[in-house]
């Protein structure tokens, strides 16, 4: 039954109130019924511990309902906030007391995915120090953070972080870390302005900006159409943070999501050398990175195949003028009778000169799943990342074509 899935929970989503509720079924259950899910849950899977496999999952989710069940021993959901401790244990959390201790609770809270302490913390800190600069840098970086990271933010959540990142810049110019966040907030409300502007008011104050800014002066150059300016942004990001890996993992996925998916399909010569050379400064960005290497895999054999010429001429024709010409029009013959991979792929699956060479290129599963990520669509699809056509569809297509011509 659907309502008994939360059973099959392995652990809660985060450590939020609603998220440990929902680990033992609450809702669908209502909250009365909580001591009696965390039984029924307990001995479910200490059944499945004497299964017949799986039984170190089951050990697992058995820690983790003993732990929570600790928390909510006295069958009530505690009000404040609750975090998880290096020893493996729960604890709540008390009203900071100290700026210090604040800052370690947001971190706790945030990395723990609680948005709504998150916010509840930084209110409760703003009320009691308005005016310190730790504290107003400390909840600046922790709701620029819920800025970058989560989608479908409240209003209010937006209005909050604009007024506090102002009031953190002003109270401490020099931070390197104040114009990152609002740097951050700039570029989530798509402020694109401001963010250009970042460096040189930066540059004022002696500030030498983290490499995470970099990163988001690329993003906001993508968007404003200038490329070149976003890639020397992400080089530079690159530079900045001494080749870290986790930086250049952040920076390849950015120039995939700003530049290479946007070209994609391609459908001009103009356009595919760009893609190209987004590809190979992509490769460059992604060294000693094993994942995203991998994932630009695709990228960089498409790059080849597609400015590579692809014969689309008559065989007949090529050896019959081969043989005729002592085989010295052959280079000639085969430049003209030749596409590049791109315009053979955009020109689609119909076209009767090259039909049997897009079939040669689309085999490779890699190739259509590579634009099934791409924002358009060739003008042979329906919608964007609708299936590509198989060969025996093909087929069949062209002789219904055919057929109609008769």
């Amino acid at each position: 039954m659907i309502d008994e899935q939360w059973r099959l929970l392995e652990e809660p989503r985060s450590y939020a109130k609603q998220d440990i509720l929902d680990f033992f079924g609450i809702p669908p259950h209502p909250e009365a019924n909580l001591e009696q899910n965390i039984k029924d849950k307990r001995q479910f899977w200490g059944r499945r511990a004497n299964g017949v496999s799986g039984r170190e999952t089951a050990g697992r989710i058995k820690d983790w309902i003993q732990k929570l069940s600790k928390l909510l021993e006295d069958g009530e959901f505690p009000d404040a906030p609750i975090a998880h401790s290096a020893d493996g244990t729960f604890r709540v959390l008390g009203d900071a007391q100290t700026p210090w201790e604040l800052a370690e609770q947001l971190e706790m809270l945030l990395r723990q995915g609680d948005v709504s302490n998150v916010l509840a913390a930084a209110s409760r800190a703003l009320e009691k120090w308005p005016d310190d600069p730790e504290v107003l840098l400390s909840i600046a970086l922790a709701l620029s953070e819920l800025l970058r990271d989560y989608e479908n933010l409240a209003a209010e959540v937006t209005g909050l972080t604009d007024r506090v990142t102002s009031a953190a810049l002003a109270a401490s110019p020099t931070s390197q870390f104040a114009w990152l966040a609002r740097a951050r907030y700039a570029l989530g409300t798509g402020a694109l302005a401001e963010v250009d502007g970042i460096e040189s008011r930066a540059a004022t104050h002696g500030v030498t900006l983290p490499a995470e800014v970099h990163g988001i002066l690329a993003i906001s150059s993508f968007r404003a159409g200038n490329i070149d300016g976003g890639v020397r942004q992400l080089i530079r990001q690159v530079d900045v943070s001494g080749g870290d890996p986790a930086v250049r993992s952040v920076a390849t996925d950015a120039i995939v999501q700003e530049v290479i998916l946007p070209l994609l399909p391609i459908t001009d010569r103009k356009a595919a050398a760009a893609y190209t050379e987004a590809v190979n400064v992509a490769a460059w960005l992604a060294q000693g990175v094993p994942e995203s290497e991998a994932e630009l895999i695709a990228f960089r054999v498409w790059a080849q195949q597609a400015v590579g010429g692809v014969f689309i001429g008559d065989l007949m024709i090529k050896s019959f003028l081969g043989v005729l010409t002592g085989f010295l029009a052959l280079p000639l013959y085969g430049r003209a009778a030749s596409r590049a991979g791109w315009r053979v792929l955009r020109d689609g699956p119909t076209n009767k000169s090259s039909w049997r060479q897009w079939i040669l290129i689309a085999d490779g599963e890699y190739v259509e799943s590579m634009h099934s990520k791409a924002k358009r669509k060739f003008e042979w699809q329906q919608t964007v990342g609708e299936p590509w056509p198989n060969r025996d569809q093909v087929l069949a297509r062209i002789e219904r074509d055919n057929s109609g011509k008769r």
